[in-house]
């Protein structure tokens, strides 16, 4: 599972590092969803990374997780924070996401709210999705990170 991910978090490492402020490698932490019946799994490894240029508003990130089915997923997307207090900033994500059974396993959208708190070196994001269809449930997920 993560033999492709590592290879391309070098590359887009090497293709961003020259003119990114910060580069965030996170680690996904847990999941947890509102329906409590269902069985979703909610222990979600998986590692990223988050390419923040010339310190803007606007992040790029790229993660590889087991995510809530239990197959392995890719994310491709952008994170927009324009809400900023203090280490704190909100804002939205949107992307691809692969790996669930709505996408029969391929690429699919994908839109979640964002809350992040980075410090000097270390941050914690806080990914919620809000159930938008009837046979989906709501999510909330939660990252830990370190700053290169």
């Amino acid at each position: 599972m993560f033999k492709p991910l590592f290879t391309a978090l070098l590359l887009a490492s090497a293709v961003f590092n020259a003119s990114a402020a910060d580069v965030w490698v996170s680690g996904m932490a847990t999941s947890y969803h509102a329906d409590r019946s269902a069985n979703y799994n909610e222990s979600n490894p998986g590692v990223g990374l988050e390419i923040d240029p010339e310190d803007s508003s606007l992040k790029y990130v790229l993660n590889v997780y087991k995510n809530s089915f239990g197959n392995v997923s890719v994310l491709v997307a952008a994170a927009w924070t324009p809400v900023k207090l203090g280490a704190f900033k909100a804002g939205v994500v949107g992307g691809a996401v692969s790996g669930y059974p709505l996408y029969h396993e391929k690429f699919g959208p994908v839109a979640a709210l964002l809350v992040t708190y980075e410090g000097e070196k270390y941050g914690v994001n806080l990914i919620t999705i809000p159930q938008l269809r009837e046979k989906a449930t709501s999510v909330a997920t939660l990252q830990v990170k370190i700053k290169f």
